[in-house]
C-alpha cells in the first residue's frame, strides 16, 4: 500500500511572456499545487514559481496534481488542474475593448469574470467541443469525461456556449450543459444552486474566491506591512514553503524504496517532522486559524497512515478512505494558504 507524501517544489520559471514585466504584464501566474509549467512563445516547458508574468501566446500546462491560477490585467482569473493545459490565446487590454480569451485543451477550469462594460469587451474559453462567452459571472467547466466532452456549470450571472455548429445556448446559474464531441446537445439541465455548490470542485474554487482572492498584476503586489494581500506571504510563507520543499525532497527518494509499506511510514515520519518544524513557526495572525487547521488535517494523516499499515487486510480500506479525506483538507487549507510547497498529495 504506498501513501506517497509528496510535497515537491515548484523550480524555475522567471522568464517573462509576451505582457512584459510584472508591472506590465497582462497577466500573471499563481502556482496552488505543483507542479505547473509554462511555456513562451514556443520555447518549451519549464517549472514556474508564483509571480510569474504572463502574457498573450503562453501556455500553462499542469500535471496530474498541479493546481495554477491565472489572474488578468481586468481584475478576472482563470483556474487549471489536472493534466490541463491553458492558453492565452488573446488578451487585448486598450481603450476600445479589453478581450481575454483563453483555450483549455482537457481537466477542469474555474472562471471568475469582472462584468464587462464595454461592448467591445469580451472573455471566451476555448475547449474542444465549444467555446463559453461571458460578460461577468463564475462558472466551470470539466472536459475530464470520455469520450471527449466537457461539463459547463454556472453558479452566478450567464454563460453563452457556442456549439461547433454556430448554435449558441445559454446557460443560467445553477444549470449545467454537457456538450459531447459529435453527439447531439440537450438542454441545460437545472441542477440548482446548492448542488452546484456542494461540487467539490466548484466548492473548493469557491472557498479560494472568497477567503484569498488574487489581486490584478501590478496591484497590492506588497501590502504596507511588507506582506502580499493575497495567502500566507513573506517570510513566513518562504520559511513555510522551504520546510515542506524540503520534506518533499527526502520523500521523493525515500519513493524509490521497493516495500511500499516500510515507504509510508518512512514518509509518514517525514511529514510528522515537518509538521513539527511547521507549527514552531509564527504565523500572521490573519491566517493562523487557516494554518493550525492545515497542520490538524495532516496530522490526522499521519495518524491514520500508521493506522492503515498496523490494521488487519479488511479493516485498512476504511482507514485509507478516511486518510485520503485528511489529505485533500489539509491540501485545501494549503491551497488556501497558497503554499504550493505545503501542498500534499495521496499517491
Amino acid at each position: 500500500m504506498a501513501l506517497g507524501l509528496l510535497a515537491s517544489a515548484c523550480g524555475g520559471g522567471g522568464g517573462a511572456g509576451a505582457g512584459g514585466d510584472s508591472e506590465e504584464a497582462l497577466a500573471e501566474l499563481n502556482v496552488l499545487s505543483t507542479d505547473v509549467q509554462v511555456s513562451t512563445e514556443g520555447t518549451g516547458f519549464e517549472s514556474a514559481e508564483s509571480g510569474r508574468p504572463l502574457g498573450q501566446g503562453d501556455e500553462i500546462r499542469t500535471d496530474a496534481t498541479g493546481f495554477a491560477e491565472v489572474v488578468f490585467f481586468d481584475g478576472s482569473w482563470q483556474r487549471v488542474e489536472r493534466g490541463a493545459t491553458l492558453t492565452l490565446t488573446e488578451l487585448v487590454d486598450i481603450e476600445g475593448g479589453r478581450v481575454v480569451r483563453t483555450g483549455i485543451d482537457q481537466g477542469r477550469a474555474w472562471q471568475r469574470v469582472e462584468a464587462l462594460t464595454n461592448e467591445e469587451d469580451a472573455f471566451a474559453v476555448d475547449t474542444p467541443v465549444a467555446v463559453a462567452s461571458v460578460r461577468g459571472t463564475a462558472f466551470a467547466i470539466d472536459c475530464s469525461g470520455e469520450p471527449v466532452s466537457c461539463a459547463f456549470a454556472v453558479v452566478d450571472g450567464v454563460v453563452s456556449v457556442q456549439l461547433s455548429d454556430g448554435a449558441e445556448v445559454p446557460i443560467e446559474a445553477g444549470q449545467q450543459l454537457v456538450v459531447h464531441r459529435d453527439l447531439p446537445v440537450e438542454a441545460p439541465q437545472d441542477v440548482g444552486l446548492e448542488q452546484l455548490r456542494a461540487v467539490d470542485w466548484i466548492a473548493e474554487n469557491l472557498e479560494l474566491d472568497a477567503t484569498n482572492p488574487p489581486t490584478p498584476p501590478g496591484e497590492g503586489a506588497e501590502a504596507e506591512d511588507g506582506e502580499s494581500s493575497s495567502g500566507a506571504t513573506g517570510d513566513f510563507a518562504a520559511q513555510a514553503n522551504a520546510i515542506c520543499e524540503s520534506a518533499g525532497e527526502q520523500n521523493a527518494a525515500i519513493a524509490e524504496g521497493t516495500n511500499a509499506d516500510d515507504t509510508a511510514r518512512q514518509q509518514a515520519a517525514v511529514l510528522t517532522d515537518a509538521l513539527d518544524q511547521l507549527e514552531a513557526l509564527e504565523p500572521p495572525a490573519e491566517v493562523a486559524d487557516e494554518f493550525d487547521q492545515m497542520i490538524d488535517a495532516y496530522r490526522r494523516r499521519t495518524t491514520l497512515v500508521l493506522q492503515a499499515l498496523d490494521a488487519p487486510a479488511d479493516e485498512r480500506q476504511a482507514l485509507v478512505t478516511d486518510l485520503i479525506a485528511a489529505t485533500a483538507d489539509g491540501a485545501t487549507h494549503a491551497r488556501t494558504l497558497r503554499l504550493a510547497s505545503c501542498v500534499v498529495q495521496s499517491d
